[in-house]
C-alpha cells in the first residue's frame, strides 16, 4: 500500500472504527478504495485468510447469507449448508459485504438482532447463534459526487444506520493519485497528472478516480517503448494510443450521446489531441483480426494461443466481422491481456 496523507487518515479511521464496532459501514464516491482499505486491515489484524466478501445486490435475499437445506445424492434427505454470514458468526471470521445499500429489506431484518444483541436466528432450523467474540462485519455504501455533497443510490438506503459505526472515505486529491501512480508504473507524468485533475462537464466532479486511473497506468505500460520520456517529447502515435486505453477505462461505459461527446473532448484535451481526430479513433477506427498458429491479434493487442494443448476445432459459428463487433472484440482482448475481470452484458438476439 502506498501511504499518503488521505490514504494514512482514511485507514486510521477505519482502525478506529473498527477498534470500537462490531459492525462498520463504509461509505464512500466509487473507486476510492473502500474494499481496498478493509482488507488491508484485515491482513493486519491476520484475518485476511479468513476474510468471507460477498457482492450484494436487489436480487439478494436473507437465505443468501444464512444458508438454506440442500438434497444431497440420497433421495429424500437433506442437509444443511451454512451461508456465509452463518460461517463468520460462528467461527469468528470477518465478512465484508459489498454494496450494502442495495440489499433487500429482508437482509437487513436478518442483521438487526446481530447489530443490536450480536447473535443470529436461523429459522430454517429454529435455532439461534451467538457471535463468536472475533467475528466482525463490514459493509460498503457507494455515495455519489454531487457538487460539493455525496448522495446515496437510493433514499433511506441504510435501515438501523445508527447501530453501525461509520467511516466516510475521503477520494485521493489529484496530487495524491499521481504520487500512488508514478510509484506503481513509468507512465508520462503531465498525461497522468491531466488525466488526475479532469471535471466531468456534466456534474463538474472528478471525472476520473484511482481505479480508472491505474487501470490505465496498467494498460499503456505494455505498450510504452522503453525509450518513452517520462517529462519530454511525447509523438501524436502514443498520445493516441494512451488516449484509446483512457477512453476504454474511463468513458466506454457512457451511453451515446452528448454527454459522452463533451466527456471525450475533455479527455482529448488531456492527452493534447484534437477532439476531430479522438473521435475518428472511437467512431471511425475499425480493428482487423489475424489469426496464426501461435498467437491472434485484433487491434492493438496479440495474444498467445496454446494450441498445442487444445484439439482444433472448427467453429461452425457464423460471426458478422463489423465495425462494432471488432471493436467490442478488442476491448475484450485488452481487458484479457491485462488481466482484468470482463463482464458482457446486453438483449438476446
Amino acid at each position: 500500500m502506498i501511504l499518503t496523507p488521505t490514504s494514512e487518515s482514511n485507514l486510521n479511521n477505519l482502525k478506529v472504527a473498527l477498534d470500537s464496532s462490531k459492525a462498520v459501514l463504509i461509505q464512500g464516491d466509487i473507486g476510492c478504495g473502500k474494499s481496498f482499505l478493509a482488507n488491508t486491515l484485515a491482513d493486519k489484524y491476520g484475518a485476511k485468510e479468513t476474510l468471507l466478501q460477498v457482492n450484494v445486490d436487489d436480487s439478494f435475499d436473507s437465505k443468501d447469507l444464512l444458508g438454506k437445506f440442500s438434497a444431497t445424492d440420497t433421495p429424500g434427505t437433506f442437509e444443511w449448508i451454512p451461508g456465509p454470514l452463518t460461517s463468520a458468526v460462528e467461527n469468528g471470521f470477518w465478512i465484508l459485504l459489498e454494496d450494502i445499500d442495495l440489499a433487500s429489506f429482508d437482509v437487513f431484518s436478518v442483521l438487526l438482532s446481530l447489530l443490536e444483541e450480536s447473535t443470529l436466528f436461523l429459522p430454517e432450523k429454529n435455532r439461534r447463534i451467538h457471535a463468536h467474540p472475533n467475528f466482525k462485519i463490514i459493509a460498503t455504501q457507494q455515495l455519489r459526487a454531487v457538487g460539493g455533497t455525496f448522495i446515496t443510490r437510493k433514499s433511506n438506503s441504510i435501515p438501523f444506520a445508527e447501530l453501525w459505526g461509520t467511516v466516510v472515505i475521503e477520494c485521493l486529491p489529484p496530487d495524491e493519485m499521481c504520487e500512488v501512480a508514478t510509484a506503481l508504473y513509468t507512465v508520462p507524468r503531465n498525461i497522468l497528472y491531466a488525466l488526475s485533475v479532469l471535471l466531468s462537464p456534466r456534474t463538474n466532479t472528478p471525472l476520473v478516480s484511482l481505479r480508472c486511473l491505474l487501470k490505465w497506468c496498467k494498460r499503456v505500460i505494455r505498450r510504452l517503448p522503453a525509450t518513452c520520456s517520462l517529462d519530454g517529447f511525447i509523438s501524436s502515435t502514443l498520445r493516441e494510443l494512451m488516449f484509446r486505453e483512457a477512453f476504454d477505462c474511463i468513458l466506454a461505459g457512457y451511453p451515446e450521446g452528448d454527454v459522452l461527446t463533451s466527456a471525450m473532448e475533455v479527455l482529448a484535451g488531456a492527452m493534447g489531441i484534437s477532439p476531430n481526430v479522438a473521435e475518428s479513433l472511437v467512431k471511425e477506427n475499425r480493428p482487423e483480426m489475424f489469426l496464426a498458429r501461435e498467437y491472434v491479434t485484433v487491434g492493438r493487442v496479440t495474444l498467445p494461443l496454446f494450441s498445442l494443448t487444445m484439439p482444433e476445432r472448427e467453429s461452425r459459428v457464423a460471426f458478422a466481422a463489423t465495425k462494432h463487433a471488432m471493436s467490442l472484440l478488442e476491448r475484450i482482448a485488452v481487458a484479457v491481456e491485462a488481466n482484468e475481470n470482463v463482464l458482457l452484458t446486453g438483449e438476446q438476439v
